[in-house]
């Protein structure tokens, strides 16, 4: 009897994501497609978003799809939605922006939030479920049937915040949800050493990617042609460009330095770059792209970069682009972010903006077909298949010690 109890509150997951569930998978959304794959029942909860961003994104930029969602759990029967065996998504909610009354507000949306969970599992008949959790709430167990919790850190939530006293209040957030869930992970060496001050219970697993997108793509003639226009060496890089995340400084260093290179940065811009940035013209905007034509942009390139600032913010990530830029066999070069310093032996880092142009020029000097096979063999030792079953195995692990009652 207790056997069989174990094995079915092993089986029954709950995911709560960074994002809506769309073609661009990342981690959260990796985690929950492999986990059903391999049995077990998962619910795959779309990342909660602000009220305040949810009525800006309904009546300003008339996308009225938070609000749908919001008001499809609310009142929906049946809010859930099949992708593929054991795998079903949830609508996320759209929570109290906090007005300046954080602690009040964060109080209701976990109250909120968990009610809401509650109501997902007894939907799909989850006697008992593992919450794993890529948010940095919400902060404790209170679900009557949660009977593990798990949290994947997976970027500085605290960082990201544009607000002071809202970033202040995230870590008082996240340093109460490490020290009370059961278990927890780092995505880099940083956030790991950080946050152990909290919770002892804490394992570096590194970032992973989706190997099938790369392999299995097709040329967009159009943008083919559009590639095609541009001059080499093309340096770049594909990210969302934001100016606490960039250091502009650097790429104007090696822009004005390279004036017959061509610099391409690809994806959303969420502000405008600087304008001494935007008057150069080897420096190139592409705008947000479709995620099937990623792989080809970065086939394009002869160096691929990551231009994170050396913040808060870029010290504690690791992009998981650096896995994609290798598994295409890239050479990469990337500002010295403390994250990124355990790949030196794969990767180029940069300790100032001149030694970011020489590096440039030694991969372009230097690169080979070996070193592009050395590349694609390290990468493959971070698929997605591998990190969710190293931290499956984990989680067993960690459920039979807790059933021996250690």
């Amino acid at each position: 009897m207790a056997e069989s109890m174990k094995r079915e509150l092993s089986k029954n997951v709950i995911f709560i994501g960074v994002g809506k569930w769309g073609d661009m998978r990342i981690a959260a959304e990796h985690m929950a497609e492999e986990f059903a794959r391999r049995g077990y029942q998962v619910i795959y909860l779309c990342a909660a978003v602000d009220l305040l961003l949810a009525l800006r994104d309904s009546f300003v930029r008339k996308n009225n799809g938070f609000l749908k969602d919001f008001f499809r759990a609310l009142f929906r029967r049946d809010p859930l939605r099949d992708i593929e065996p054991n795998l079903v998504i949830a609508p996320g909610l759209a929570l109290l922006a906090g007005f300046g009354l954080f602690r009040l507000c964060d109080c209701i949306n976990e109250f909120i939030l968990w009610m809401y969970i509650e109501r997902l599992a007894k939907k799909k008949g989850m006697r008992r479920y593992v919450l794993y959790s890529f948010q940095y709430f919400p902060t404790r167990k209170r679900g009557g049937h949660c009977e593990y919790f798990v949290y994947d850190c997976i970027d500085n939530w605290q960082s990201m915040s544009g607000s002071k006293r809202r970033a202040a209040r995230i870590g008082v957030l996240e340093k109460c949800l490490v020290q009370n869930v059961d278990l927890w992970f780092a995505i880099s060496q940083p956030l790991l050493e950080q946050r152990k001050q909290w919770n002892v219970d804490g394992y570096l697993e590194l970032p992973s990617f989706d190997k099938s997108n790369f392999i299995d793509y097709r040329k967009n003639s159009g943008l083919a042609a559009k590639m095609s226009e541009f001059s080499r060496p093309i340096i770049g890089m594909t990210s969302t460009i934001f100016s606490k995340k960039i250091d502009w400084q650097f790429l104007l260093f090696a822009a004005e330095a390279k004036k017959n290179y061509t610099f391409l940065m690809v994806g959303p811009c969420m502000d405008t770059p600087p304008e001494e940035i935007r008057a150069l013209k080897n420096v190139f905007f592409l705008g947000p792209q479709p995620f099937r034509d990623i792989p080809y942009i970065i086939e394009c390139l002869d160096v691929a970069l990551i231009l994170f600032r050396q913040n808060a913010f870029g010290n504690f990530a690791l992009p998981t682009k650096f896995l994609e830029y290798l598994w295409m066999g890239k050479a990469v070069v990337s500002t010295d972010l403390q994250s990124l310093r355990p790949f030196r032996d794969i990767i180029d880092l940069a300790v100032d903006r001149e030694d970011f142009v020489k590096k440039i020029d030694h991969c372009l000097t230097t690169d080979s077909p070996a070193r592009r096979e050395q590349r694609t063999r390290f990468a493959g030792n971070f698929s997605k298949e591998m990190r969710a079953q190293r931290i499956l195995n984990r989680l067993v692990a960690e459920f039979e010690k807790k059933g021996d009652g250690q």
